[in-house]
């Protein structure tokens, strides 16, 4: 008969399988530190994953930020060449309406424009993007087309080239700043600062430049068509409109990074006041004057200058962003290396 539940002398025996043998045995035959040891290894496997992955992603984190400085002087760059050009577009659109007294001017400013070039066009050839260069390529192609044939243009032809020049440049920085991941960037500060300065920014200087360009022309041939008025009060009203997005920019810009933004906003009420000014000028001198005598170079120092408070906003804001992403470059690297240092204290 079986034996009942209640017998003390009951022992019940459970086979152990061929693997708990060997691990029994294996471990039977370590001494306490082996044992300890042993453990401990296989304890540093988890712990170690989870440390390069917190590595891992601190140190991707770090590169991305690396490569968007790279896109902000991408950008600086690119629109050192964009003044350049539109400076060149207006003196030769002076230049092709009778104003023959701009051509010193036009060759001294094609000279800067082709040092700035050779400069920018090292960067692009060394970097790991096709694309990229093949839009630079296509910049340059057409710089040096409008080099050879702009004297032979009527000045509205030669003007709209040097537009579509501007064009493209303006959307190589926003490339740029695609490619670079600025415009990606999800921090808030960085984030309205990089749409302020990348997006905003060269559209109003492009349209104060626009107007600067076509109103020299005007005042050298002393004429003012229809297409021209025309022209210069839809460049006047998508500049107003441009700058009231800049303003509002600045307020967000005020809202979530007040402590570092002074000079920021200083600078934008500035180019604000600025652009107001010239657009001033224009309906007084060009668009309600009946007698058009301003000096054509007055005209054009004028609009110059309105342009380049309007772009101290931009070298102030790039100069934010720069602060924005160092700043967090040191953050990231300080929480690897006090992952690293916590972890590896731990275990010691």
């Amino acid at each position: 008969n079986p034996p009942s539940c209640s017998d003390p002398f009951l022992t019940i025996t459970i086979p152990h399988t061929a693997h708990e043998n060997d691990r029994d045995f294996v471990i039977s035959r370590l001494k306490y530190a082996q044992k300890f040891i042993l453990i401990s290894l296989l304890f540093l496997i988890p712990v170690l994953y989870s440390l390069y992955s917190l590595v891992s992603a601190e140190q991707r984190e770090i590169q991305n930020l690396r490569i968007e400085l790279a896109g902000v002087k991408q950008i600086d760059d690119l629109m050192q060449i964009m003044l350049e050009v539109q400076q060149h577009r207006g003196l030769v659109n002076g230049y092709l309406n009778g104003n023959r007294d701009a051509k010193a001017k036009i060759e001294e400013k094609q000279q800067g424009i082709h040092a700035k070039m050779e400069q920018v066009d090292g960067d692009f050839h060394n970097k790991d993007s096709s694309k990229a260069l093949e839009q630079w390529m296509s910049v340059r192609q057409e710089w040096e087309h409008l080099l050879a044939s702009y004297e032979g243009l009527a000045a509205s032809e030669s003007f709209n080239h040097h537009s579509q020049l501007v064009n493209e440049i303006k959307q190589l920085m926003i490339y740029s700043a695609d490619e670079s991941g600025l415009t990606l960037d999800t921090d808030i500060n960085s984030f309205y600062t990089v749409k302020m300065t990348v997006e905003e920014l060269p559209t109003l200087i492009e349209g104060a430049a626009r107007i600067r360009g076509l109103g020299n022309g005007v005042l050298a041939s002393r004429t003012l068509t229809a297409e021209d008025r025309l022209e210069l009060l839809l460049e006047s009203r998508i500049s107003e409109e441009a700058l009231a997005e800049i303003n509002m920019l600045l307020a967000k810009i005020a809202e979530y990074d007040s402590e570092h933004t002074e000079e920021l906003l200083t600078a934008g009420e500035q180019a604000a006041q600025s652009i107001e000014y010239f657009l001033g000028l224009l309906d007084a001198e060009i668009i309600n004057k009946a007698v058009l005598d301003m000096a054509p170079d007055a005209y054009f120092a004028k609009g110059t200058e309105a342009i380049e408070v309007a772009v101290e906003l931009f070298h102030h804001g790039l100069e934010r962003v720069v602060q924005l992403l160092e700043d967090r470059i040191d953050d990231a690297i300080n929480a690897r290396n006090a992952t690293m240092i916590f972890t590896f204290g731990c275990l010691l």
